[in-house]
């Protein structure tokens, strides 16, 4: 029993410990970028740079960077990645069709470049997409069957000039 105490007491106070040195503004800032059901799972702090990961209810898994320049925070990359694969071996959508769901989920997105990969060893196929915004530029993979989007980066542009004020 007292084995069992200490164990909690140790889980408990580790949890505490993980909180504490994650800033509150650093989980904000990602919690911007993850859904409202994506739990904390882990976080690490190398060379000014917070890496955080989540995992949803769907399991869909998300990395999120942020780096620290003197005391201001700058979102630098997102990486969302879902369960389901981007490939598949029957092709419903076609090129408009992709483009026409990003436009509709990236309204502020401009020049899309959209290829449909196709890898004749397995007989599958997905929509490699690339596009830009005024914030990121962002790298999606497309199911071509069913239109989700399955992996998904979007590398902020980050000003260091700025940031040394």
């Amino acid at each position: 029993m007292k084995k069992i105490f200490c164990l909690t007491v140790f889980v408990l106070l580790a949890g505490i410990t993980f909180a504490e040195r994650l800033p509150k503004k650093v989980l904000e800032m990602a919690r911007e970028k993850v859904p409202e059901d994506a739990q904390l799972k882990n976080f690490s702090f190398k060379d000014n740079e917070y890496e955080l990961f989540f995992i949803d209810s769907a399991k869909s898994t998300y990395k999120v960077e942020i780096d620290k320049v003197g005391n201001r925070l700058s979102l630098t990359d997102l990486k969302i990645e879902s369960r389901t694969p981007a490939e598949s071996k029957n092709i419903k959508l076609d090129l408009e069709d992709v483009e026409s769901l990003l436009r509709e989920k990236f309204p502020e997105a401009t020049d899309f470049r959209i290829e449909l990969d196709y890898d004749r060893g397995d007989d599958r196929a997905k929509y490699e997409v690339e596009f830009f915004t005024d914030e990121y530029k962002a790298e999606i993979e497309v199911n071509p069957f069913t239109g989700e989007f399955c992996k998904q980066e979007f590398e902020y542009y980050f000003d260091y000039d700025s940031l040394k004020n």
